[in-house]
């Protein structure tokens, strides 16, 4: 994962605002309808109807009951539509025989009806019947006769009914019947209301107009899916506002007296705004269209069902129908279109009215804000901005956090506002935002992340061993180029003598040398994870713990410095048949505190460390040559590697450094060591600690066992008899003055 964004370069942090500005900028076209994006509404339309199935309440409203004009109907009364005093009969059965509170008629009586004339005698036993509860025969058979449409105006007149009406848009501009009275004027409506408008309509005759209330059926608001999630409450036509038929009856059940209803802007506790309406003691929220989401009950079904035949047959239905709400409407697929909605792909027409009205008369109101898309674009920008600013401050897993907390936290909000202030906030688009945003800065990220680690391979390839490499690119946030200080080891190697070895040698042969010494010093120093600093001539330069951590860097150096030894001996051993110089190689080590990063020149960086913890160990590198051993440690490198035996060698007064250092030659693991080994260096420790105690022939005395023991490495033991003849000289030089 990636560092933080306020470690990188500003130019990183203008791009990351750039991609959260241009994708909130399409979103925001989405939200506003200026660019639509099919996925989205598509992505949209299923989380709505998820909501809706996971919180609909599944259980049967008993007030309210579908007669549906079905199969068995059809069967009994003929094809549709039936004469007109069948559907009057019909009304008289329900108000009179089965006393029903309100009756919605989902029949659009548009035209007269031909053909169907009968006697004066016929209406008078019409309205007889109503009030006796059956049918008289005609007295005078030459009585007036009257039309069919006039006994469903009597059948209707009077009673809490309200028939169906269809609003056409502007494809379909004609008009055909009789238009109710309005209930108000555009004018009238509450600022920034828009009830969608009408161009034509289809509406009923006048003798029915006259008796009963009507009100649309028809939704305009249809989601390009084809499935009814919304319906308008009002409609507009020529100026004038016209009701939903749901809407009229509820009015007729809550006692509506005729007065224009009261619409205005409703804010209530919460931050969205809606347009409220009072209906008996139920709060009606609508949009800008005077539309509300439906909030289905469950699948068909959720109301009770009684076939017309049944009703018209006079059937006893067990008190179903007594102080209910009835909807009539078709019920066959030969009669009504089949809806496609949230909770069912075939509703018929009547059993969405039912959801509406129900919902109307319960107070059980879905909503969306007054003004979705605005509020859609503050709900997107405002998640933009704290999340941009958590990829910035955080970076890495932070950001997976963020991501996620984010996620949780509005889905949570989503729906608590659904769910306790029916408030339909959009999800989808916000949800997918939240993702696409996420992706597109950790696609940042990696390009951000590949161009370092392309920079890393190309500044710490040429210093350190490949598996260490790609250690770097897979944790770039652990490596900073940047100066810092680091407690660190590092180690210099130098040739003795070489001077008179490249005299020895010509040209060729010792390009040869040099590049098989480097090439086997440099294979060691990488299987030990070191860093080479540089190349000096014949020397070269290494450190542990950068670019990487490395808690045992002293450890990993000294045991370099030994297997840098064993190959050069191999190395002595190659040369030595190509007739070559044998070479010695000196190691000075030092551990501490050292400045570390990408130093040099807008001309040439490099990637190094400096300090006096540096200039130490080239001291205790020159100081190989004096001592007549091969690797030197100082004391601070021998303290953090207590595993490792190593020989004291004595104090020295560095050059550059106020205090002491003792130094020490690592002689390797104690488990690896000969006991000849381990005897001669405890010998020359004791004769090194008899020289300070001043026991001079206890030096000679050990020294010489030593030399005849290990003549090999007879340059260290003369260098301690060298020691012990200078300070008896000065003294003897003290002395003499002394007596003179």
């Amino acid at each position: 994962m990636s560092a933080p964004i306020w470690s990188r370069h500003p130019r990183e942090l203008q791009i990351r605002l750039l991609i959260s500005a241009v994708l909130l900028a399409v979103f925001a076209g989405h939200a506003s309808g200026l660019t639509p994006i099919r996925v989205i509404s598509h992505l949209e339309n299923l989380a709505y109807d998820t909501r809706l199935r996971m919180t609909m309440p599944m259980s049967v409203d008993e007030n309210i009951v579908i007669v549906g004009v079905d199969e068995p109907s059809l069967a009994q009364e003929g094809r549709w539509p039936w004469p007109r005093d069948r559907m009057a009969a019909l009304m008289d059965q329900l108000f009179e025989r089965y006393e029903a509170r309100a009756v919605g008629l989902d029949v659009v009586f548009a035209e007269p009806q031909d053909g169907q004339r009968v006697s004066s005698a016929a209406t008078r036993a019409h309205s007889q019947w109503r009030s006796l509860g059956g049918w008289l025969e005609p007295s005078r058979p030459e009585e007036r006769e009257v039309t069919a449409d006039e006994i469903l105006a009597n059948s209707l007149r009077g009673r809490p009914v309200s028939t169906a009406m269809l609003l056409r848009d502007s494809e379909e501009g004609y008009s055909v019947g009789v238009l109710p009275s309005p209930v108000m004027r555009w004018e009238s409506l509450p600022h920034g209301l828009e009830p969608v408008e009408s161009e034509g309509y289809t509406a009923n005759i006048s003798q029915v107009a006259e008796a009963a209330t009507s009100g649309f059926t028809s939704n305009p608001l249809v989601d390009p899916d084809g499935h009814f999630r919304r319906m308008p409450m009002f409609w507009a036509h020529g100026g004038q506002i016209y009701p939903a038929m749901t809407l009229q009856l509820a009015w007729l059940v809550s006692g509506y007296n005729d007065n224009p209803p009261e619409i205005d802007a409703y804010r209530g506790r919460w931050p969205f705004k809606a347009y409220r309406m009072q209906v008996g003691s139920s709060r009606v929220l609508m949009d800008r269209q005077a539309a509300i989401h439906i909030p289905f009950r469950g699948p068909r079904f959720s109301f009770p069902y009684v076939s017309a035949a049944q009703v018209l047959n006079g059937e006893d239905l067990d008190g179903l129908l007594d102080g209910k709400v009835v909807l009539v409407g078709g019920w066959s697929s030969r009669l009504t279109q089949m809806h496609a909605t949230p909770v069912d792909q075939a509703m018929p027409n009547v059993e969405v009215q039912a959801n509406v009205l129900s919902a109307l008369l319960d107070g059980r109101m879905l909503h969306s804000p007054m003004n979705p898309a605005l509020s859609e674009i503050l709900l997107l920008l405002l998640l933009a901005v704290l999340l941009t600013a958590a990829f910035m401050v955080f970076g890495g897993w932070g950001s997976v956090l963020s991501a996620v907390v984010v996620l949780v936290s509005f889905s949570g909000f989503n729906l608590a506002m659904w769910h306790w202030a029916s408030v339909v906030l959009p999800y989808a688009s916000v949800a997918l935002f939240v993702v696409v945003l996420y992706v597109l800065h950790l696609l940042y990220s990696q390009v951000i992340e590949a161009r370092s680690r392309s920079r890393l391979s190309e500044v710490f390839g040429q210093y350190v061993p490949k598996e260490l490499v790609q250690e770097l690119n897979e944790r770039p946030q652990r490596v900073s180029l940047a100066g810092e200080s680091r407690h660190m080891t590092v180690l210099f190697s130098d040739i003795h003598g070489f001077s008179g070895i490249a005299e020895a040698l010509n040209p060729r042969q010792l390009t040869h040398l040099m590049n098989e010494f480097l090439t086997s010093m440099t294979r060691v120093i990488h299987q030990h994870r070191g860093t080479i600093d540089k190349y000096m001539g014949d020397s070269v330069m290494a450190f542990w713990g950068a670019p990487l951590d490395a808690p045992d860097h002293a450890r990993k150096a000294v045991m370099a410095a030994l297997d840098m030894q064993k190959e050069m001996d191999r190395l002595n051993q190659r040369f030595g048949e190509r007739g070559w110089p044998q070479l010695r190689l000196g190691i000075g080590i030092n551990t501490g505190h050292m400045s570390v990063g990408n130093m040099g020149s807008e001309f040439r960086m490099a990637y190094t460390v400096m300090g006096d913890a540096v200039n130490l160990a080239s001291r205790l590198e020159e100081m190989t040559r004096r001592y007549g051993v091969g690797i030197i440690a100082s004391e601070f490198t021998r303290n953090a590697v207590p595993e490792v035996r190593f020989m004291e060698l004595g104090r020295e007064s560095v050059r550059g450094r106020e205090s002491v250092v003792t130094v020490y030659e690592p002689l390797g693991l104690p488990d690896r060591l000969t006991e000849l080994d381990e005897q001669r260096s405890l010998q020359y420790e004791r004769a090194l600690d008899a020289m300070r105690a001043g026991r001079d022939w206890e030096v000679e005395m050990l020294v010489e066992g030593l030399l005849v023991s290990d003549p090999a490495r007879h340059r260290l033991y003369r260098w301690l008899l060298d020691q012990l003849d200078g300070r008896s000289a000065m003294n003897d030089g003290r002395y003499g003055e002394s007596a003179g």
